[in-house]
């Protein structure tokens, strides 16, 4: 008998497909038929077709005449990349197809004016910053890019026509610092990358969003906010940060000709670099600015950062967290370093520890927080009220172990990451009876009241009675209030 074939029929596929059909009960866009005329006939590529589709339908489609509209919105309506996006964009921009109201774009209704008789063939922004990338890379080793020298030898080749806003016979990246610095207020970052692009659009240069670099500080690769362009090769990137420059933006910024930060909130007076690469302020100077320095700053963030490791017992080296409060914004002026003090003091003394270790500065210092933190702190500070004189654990701790021996404490393990550590603070915090602050013979006389009360009574035989126990803020109250009484009782004092 031959060998059995088995033979499984193919079936066609059961999958239900559901049909997808246009019905204007799900929304409609009005338009002009002389407009919608006007586009068809238009000299229009197959991506300036999508990208004014894509305007008209979120503008009309909306009810508008204009709208602010980013490049990444279009690209991801219509699938191309927001670099041609922005190309195709500009070029009808150039044919009075597409017009800007400010910030916003829209379609021109007056298509009388559209004109086709501009050429449909130029560089991308793209293309133009890989040549000159590419150029920079064969030219120079990419370990170390001298900023200054490549700034001073990027010259306009036609100094005598600088585009909009720039600044004649200056580099790319002084134009758009002239073009750039003061002139935003937004809250929102979005808000100002849209607004930022279209200034650099609107003055006559070119720019792309989200330009890739090879390294963004950790070996992975990472993004420029913006690259723009003067059409001539040069290239300026530009990083968008909140309220004080990131380290890594001037890691991503050393990777092309030239750049700068901008910075969205904070508000600093006097120009500086970061890592030589230049930090400016994107909103008009307020006031509240006035004689802020950016030494005066630094300064004062490592003091305060100096008071959290003496306060916590730590060893911290980063003192950019307490730069960000100090430094002020549009909103509100800078904290001082006793209100980052008062808070740390506060942090430090009543919030529950994980792990046994105290909150670091960037949990103390989240900006959105801040304030209700303070404001926290300041009360606890007024009704806790704190000892001028800073708390002497080592005369305190040697004083205990000489009264009570067989109760002594390891001068070594009284540190403070020990919970008792913080609570004999608190206890040299309060005042006494008669209003005064603590000093070390009041807590003496304490100890001895303690140590004559029946609560010390076969001490031997309590292993749990120990100065930490006593010190609890749940029993130290107790614990003195009760030798008080017995000492009373045994004088013969009626309280």
């Amino acid at each position: 008998m031959g060998n059995l074939v088995t033979v499984t029929p193919i079936r066609p596929s059961l999958a239900v497909v559901e049909r997808q059909v246009a019905d204007l009960d799900d929304g409609y866009t009005r338009i002009a038929n002389e407009l919608l005329e006007a586009v068809m006939a238009a000299d229009l590529t197959a991506r300036q077709l999508k990208v004014v589709l894509a305007v008209i339908r979120k503008t009309y489609g909306f009810g508008k005449k204009f709208d602010r509209i980013t490049n990444t919105q279009i690209s991801d309506m219509t699938g191309i990349h927001h670099t041609h996006v922005c190309k195709a964009k500009n070029e009808m921009i150039g044919m009075g197809v597409i017009i800007t109201n400010g910030i916003m774009i829209g379609v021109n209704k007056v298509v009388s004016d559209w004109n086709f008789n501009i050429s449909q063939h130029s560089e991308t922004l793209a293309e133009i910053a890989n040549k000159r990338l590419a150029k920079s890379a064969n030219t120079n080793k990419p370990i170390q890019l001298n900023t200054k020298e490549t700034i001073q030898n990027t010259k306009r080749k036609d100094p005598s026509k600088p585009p909009k806003g720039g600044r004649e016979g200056g580099s790319l990246r002084d134009e758009l610092i002239t073009l750039l610095e003061g002139k935003f207020d937004f809250n929102k970052a979005a808000a100002l990358h849209d607004a930022v692009e279209a200034m650099i659009i609107d003055a006559g240069y070119e720019c792309i969003r989200e330009f890739r670099v090879a390294d963004r500080g950790d070996g992975r690769p990472g993004r420029i906010d913006l690259l723009a362009s003067n059409g001539e090769g040069d290239v300026c990137g530009i990083e968008i940060d909140r309220i004080t420059p990131r380290d890594k933006s001037a890691v991503k910024l050393k990777q092309v000709a030239s750049g700068f930060i901008l910075v969205r909130e904070g508000v600093v007076s006097d120009h500086y670099e970061l890592d030589g690469i230049p930090v400016i302020s994107a909103h008009p100077l307020s006031s509240s600015s006035d004689g802020v320095s950016r030494d005066e700053i630094i300064k004062n963030s490592r003091e305060a950062l100096e008071f959290y490791n003496a306060m916590a017992g730590a060893k911290c080296q980063d003192y950019k967290p307490f730069m960000t409060l100090l430094a002020p914004t549009q909103s509100r002026d800078g904290y001082s370093l006793s209100d980052l003090k008062a808070v740390i003091k506060w942090v430090v003394m009543t919030w529950k520890r994980r792990n046994d270790s105290v909150a670091k500065p960037n949990n103390i210092c989240r900006v959105t927080r801040f304030d209700g933190y303070l404001s926290d702190a300041l009360v606890w500070a007024d009704g806790q009220g704190s000892n001028p004189v800073p708390c002497p654990h080592k005369e305190i701790i040697a004083l205990w172990n000489e009264k009570f021996p067989g109760k002594s404490v390891v001068m070594h393990e009284w540190s403070s990451r020990r919970p008792a550590y913080r609570n004999l603070a608190a206890v040299w915090n309060g005042k006494t009876n008669q209003g005064n602050w603590r000093e070390v013979k009041h807590l003496g006389q304490a100890f001895d009241l303690i140590g004559k009360s029946t609560l010390f009574s076969g001490a031997e035989n309590k292993p749990w009675l120990t100065l930490d126990w006593i010190l609890k803020p749940e029993n130290w109250g107790s614990v003195y209030e009760q030798a008080i009484n017995e000492h009373r009782q045994r004088k013969g004092i009626i309280a």
